[in-house]
């Protein structure tokens, strides 16, 4: 039977047959990548008896605007990749493979390392002529390519600012993206200057509180948080911004896995938390947590919450692929295949019990290779995220002071070296 994907292809006009990478490790493994303007469509065909028969990619056009190629297997053999592109015109196009051969949960399997993950030739473009209604996009007035950012091994402590180290690009790659959404997120993007610190450029991950914190969630004669954070330091890096940028009410409640918490904490949640957002999935997946051992967790704390007039849940960030990750076997499992896993299972989990789950891959998908510490989120991408949040839940249309304290901002984010 004809695939749907091989009949748009016959019937294109603007065939594109993309160049390959002959350094890559599937190099001898791929027999074709072509792409259809027409169609928004690419196609990997993999060669009969291929050693990497069933490799997960990961595909990115750069440029004026940035768009991830979302990928579906049909047949042994073929890939498909769709993309919606908010600009039409040319682009750079990136695929890399993240495994030779995918596995779910196969938590000893090995990445392919950076040196060779990259199937497409250098600076490879691509004409868009078929644009599409998006969210949102981050969009650069420089067109150049956005290659994708890894560490390799033994680039921590003194070595990471060697030259070895620094070869495979750093954050400031990405300084001359700026977050393009709706008219609510955009106004107040537009109060906060990306731009503002003595080096021009963005800062380095803080930890610890910037701010203090608002003691609503332990304090009974205060009034009710807004709204209860519920994770670890992405969560409470989220909350911050909450706190400094859109003035929220907020309760944080720090745990690194879902199951470490008592009764007690269900009550205080229950009786201080308007609205409840439920942010793990780090520390599990780190560990080598399955996707269903990781459901069954979440299953268990969505049960002790029924009863709460608003639970929701958000999606796992995405991890760079790190030195930890790229060892073989890797000391880390936050790869972008298995982050995937967490939230597809995630989104599936929160409607079987009726709660909302914001999906925040739009905002920091595009960007998923560029956080700082190879851990947490960009700032740049933080703020958009935060403000997507804020907007989702209603609190863009709430009576909120929204006037960020420079100090707390600086505190934050500490300036780069």
């Amino acid at each position: 039977m004809q695939r749907a994907g091989d009949f748009l292809l016959e019937k294109a006009e603007n065939i594109q047959h993309i160049e390959l990478n002959p350094d890559a490790e599937l190099y001898p493994d791929i027999e074709s990548i072509v792409h259809s303007p027409d169609h928004r469509l690419l196609r990997v065909l993999m060669k009969e008896n291929a050693r990497c028969s069933n490799p997960f990619f990961r595909g990115r056009l750069s440029g004026r605007a940035l768009a991830i190629v979302k990928w579906k297997k049909e047949g042994p053999r073929t890939f498909y990749g769709k993309y919606k592109a908010p600009l039409a015109g040319d682009f750079f196009l990136e695929i890399i493979s993240v495994f030779c051969n995918y596995v779910p949960d196969d938590m000893k399997r090995c990445l392919v390392p950076g040196e060779s993950f990259r199937v497409t030739a250098d600076a490879v473009e691509i004409r868009v002529t078929q644009t599409s209604i998006v969210k949102g996009y981050w969009a650069s007035p420089v067109y150049e390519p956005l290659y994708t950012r890894w560490q390799p091994q033994n680039c921590r402590g003194e070595e990471k600012t060697s030259d070895r180290c620094a070869s495979v690009g750093t954050v400031k790659t990405i300084d001359n993206y700026e977050f393009m959404t709706h008219s609510k997120v955009t106004k107040e993007l537009s109060k906060f200057d990306s731009s503002s610190s003595k080096s021009g450029t963005w800062k380095k991950v803080c930890f610890g509180n910037a701010v203090k914190p608002v003691p609503c969630l332990e304090d009974e004669s205060t009034p009710k948080c807004d709204l209860c954070m519920w994770g670890a330091s992405h969560s409470l890096r989220l909350a911050q911004w909450l706190q400094i940028l859109v003035g929220i009410r907020m309760g944080r409640f720090t745990r690194h896995m879902p199951d470490m918490y008592k009764p007690k904490h269900i009550t205080k949640f229950m009786e201080r938390c308007k609205t409840v957002v439920i942010g793990f999935g780090q520390w599990p997946l780190s560990f080598g947590n399955t996707t269903q051992e990781f459901t069954d967790m979440i299953r268990t704390l969505l049960k002790e919450l029924e009863h709460h007039p608003h639970v929701v849940g958000r999606s796992v960030h995405y991890n760079p692929e790190g030195d930890e990750k790229l060892m073989c076997p890797p000391m880390d499992n936050r790869n972008v295949a298995y982050t995937d896993d967490y939230n597809n299972a995630m989104k599936e989990l929160y409607a079987e019990f009726g709660r909302e789950w914001i999906d925040t891959r739009w905002v920091d998908g595009p960007l998923w290779d560029f956080n700082h510490d190879w851990n947490h989120l960009h700032h740049k991408v933080e703020v958009a995220e935060a403000f997507t949040v804020a907007d989702r839940l209603g609190f863009l249309d709430g009576d909120y002071p929204r006037k960020p304290d420079p100090m707390s901002v600086a505190k934050l984010m500490k300036l780069s070296e």
